[in-house]
């Protein structure tokens, strides 16, 4: 149960506003390279910890959303106590998380939780919540009996649809577990909040299903072997999801979002490659070379006559000029937190 007034509702609402604001900011500014740098300066004590998780699944942002895939509901009991906003999207719930190990008593918070949908400035859908635990002079029940009271300073993931199937899972939590906790039992209850990945696999459909041909290949007789390098490897082998042959991890690479055979790989990125000239051929065949003659632009395709060696001169130097500035122009990733504050002002 929860009583407070209507001020105190006012700054838990801008609170929880401003924490989802600011976790949708970092998703789009973070770089993979300096995950361990934003783990430096966060700087947790013995009872809390700080997690930053960023990966690629496959699925739809409507159907995790639909299904509430996205929330850790396999390791906490959840439970809404009223809505601070009419339309539900920022409530007032209560969890327990479950612990890891027997020893350790379970953790229970009380906490605002914003749910949105919203585009991004490229135009992609995405989908974020938010936590963060109520104020301090907030009045709540006390923790039951079995359990020990966790604060939660932040806690959200994003998820950004990149491509029709596709999508970008960005999860940061930094919560205090308070207690008589050890530093790895911290770490075991982040890393189940952290990376919910394997319900949201299994919700959207991670890995497709295989045809009866990839059935037969997978529990051959022969399954326990690599097919492409033919050992017995220690450890578990992988189906390939394009061609259903079982592999071993040498010869299977695991940075995609399913485990695909090296053969696979090498043939889908001679096809991404054929479609890539093949698009570039087009686009410069289309395109429409002028004669500048210092007066109007005359298109050469329309002049009856044939091209002197000066015009045709003239416009090889200008498709070798273009071509080379359509094939040199590289975008750099965004790493400037001041690009950021340009594009969103207000925040």
């Amino acid at each position: 149960m929860v009583r407070f007034t209507a001020s105190q509702g006012a700054d838990a609402i801008a609170k929880a506003t401003k924490g989802f604001d600011d976790l949708v900011l970092f998703s789009h500014v973070y770089v993979d390279q300096d995950k361990k740098k934003y783990s430096s300066t966060a700087q947790p004590t013995t009872t809390s910890s700080f997690a930053v998780h960023h990966a690629t699944v496959v699925g739809t942002v409507d159907v995790l959303s639909a299904n509430d895939a996205v929330l850790p509901s396999h390791v906490e009991l959840t439970t809404q106590l009223s809505a601070l906003t009419p339309d539900n999207v920022i409530t007032v719930q209560y969890s327990v998380v479950k612990s890891p190990v027997p020893f350790v008593r379970d953790r229970d918070a009380i906490f605002t939780q914003v749910r949105r949908h919203f585009v991004d400035s490229k135009g992609r859908p995405c989908y974020a919540w938010y936590r963060t635990s109520l104020p301090a002079e907030v009045e709540t029940t006390p923790p039951i009996q079995q359990c020990v009271r966790a604060t939660i300073h932040s806690w959200g993931s994003v998820l950004v649809q990149v491509t029709p199937h596709t999508l970008t899972h960005f999860t940061v939590i930094d919560i205090d577990w308070s207690g008589n906790v050890s530093t790895w039992v911290a770490s075991r209850l982040t890393s189940k909040l952290v990376g919910p990945l394997a319900s949201m696999s299994a919700a959207s459909g991670k890995h497709p299903a295989a045809s009866p041909t990839q059935v037969a290949r997978k529990h051959g007789p022969r399954s326990h072997r690599c097919s492409m390098c033919r050992t017995k490897p220690l450890g578990k082998c992988n189906s390939c999801v394009a061609c259903g042959h079982v592999v071993c991890a040498a010869c299977s690479d695991l940075s995609l979002t399913a485990p695909r055979c090296l053969a696979c790989v090498v043939g889908m990125r001679k096809r991404n490659a054929s479609i890539a000239s093949s698009t570039d051929t087009i686009l410069s065949s289309s395109m429409v070379s002028y004669e500048f003659d210092g007066v109007s632009p005359t298109p050469v395709a329309q002049t009856t006559a044939a091209p002197s060696c000066k015009s045709t001169r003239s416009h090889l130097m200008g498709r070798r000029h273009m071509d080379k500035l359509w094939t040199t122009a590289k975008l750099n990733p965004v790493t400037d937190l001041g690009y950021v504050a340009e594009q969103y002002p207000n925040v």
